[in-house]
């Protein structure tokens, strides 16, 4: 796993698809879509009424993974409901966790943390 190679510490890191932890990402994404506005995502992603739905949902999905509460089965046995998520991303991913950290207070939890990289090569 090419996160590993950067040096995080495997014990201590959630490695994960979004289609894998669907059944725990969701609540948080209806949480989050019901914060989340269209006027908001517009000016971020830059959509236009003519944009399909998907565009418009697409980042509650990408931004859910940045939030604790996302993951109770791995995170919550420290009983620590306030834990800051680190997320490693590629620049393109940016917009999405901005809104996520615009979203935080409203959603009562820490602002996730970014760590920013040209690219990250694909997992396979």
């Amino acid at each position: 796993k090419d996160i590993i190679a950067l040096g995080f510490d495997r014990n201590l890191t959630y490695i994960f698809r979004n289609t894998d932890a669907i059944q725990w990402l969701y609540p948080s994404i209806l949480k989050i879509q019901k914060h989340l506005t269209f006027s908001q995502v517009a000016a971020t992603l830059g959509l236009t009424r003519s944009d399909s739905v998907g565009k418009a949902a697409f980042p509650a999905l990408q931004a859910a993974p940045a939030f604790c509460t996302s993951f109770p089965q791995k995170l919550f046995p420290t009983n620590n409901h306030q834990l800051s998520c680190l997320v490693p991303c590629a620049i393109d991913q940016d917009p999405f966790f901005r809104l996520a950290r615009d979203l935080a207070p409203r959603l009562g939890s820490p602002k996730p943390v970014l760590l920013h990289t040209r690219f990250l090569p694909a997992l396979q």
